[in-house]
């Protein structure tokens, strides 16, 4: 897997995830999701298994993200769910969070000036990764 997501794309992952995580919080005290508990940190393994999951729901299709961690005797059992310790909640956290751009305030309207720079950023991106 890190030869198609290097170390620096992660990190990128890593940080956006975490940074729209904090300022949703701040955005939006009141969502119940906060009040369930505190999340720990995410960490780049919860990031490289989020992304596994991701794929393998692309490859065995199920009618609902939760059937991936059912324990129903009807169900089939998918050890990559669970094999790594991604529970349910967590994968579902991960999913409202997941954001790949750090630089952007999730409340914040971009101005032609923004754009061009985004673009830029995204090509300068994808030039990273066709180099290797």
């Amino acid at each position: 897997m890190y030869k198609y997501f290097p170390y620096y794309v992660i990190d990128g992952i890593v940080n956006a995830t975490s940074k729209y995580h904090m300022e949703r919080k701040v955005m939006e005290p009141h969502l119940k999701l906060w009040q369930k508990k505190d999340f720990a940190p995410i960490t780049y393994a919860n990031i490289y298994h989020f992304i596994t999951i991701i794929y393998y729901i692309g490859l065995c299709r199920l009618p609902c993200k939760a059937d991936y961690w059912s324990t129903h005797p009807f169900m089939p059992k998918h050890r990559i769910t669970t094999m790594l310790g991604m529970a349910r909640d967590w994968f579902g956290f991960i999913w409202k969070h997941f954001h790949v751009q750090a630089d952007t305030h999730i409340y914040q309207e971009a101005s032609n000036e923004d754009e061009d720079d985004t673009e830029n950023d995204d090509e300068d991106l994808i030039e990273q990764m066709m180099e290797r």
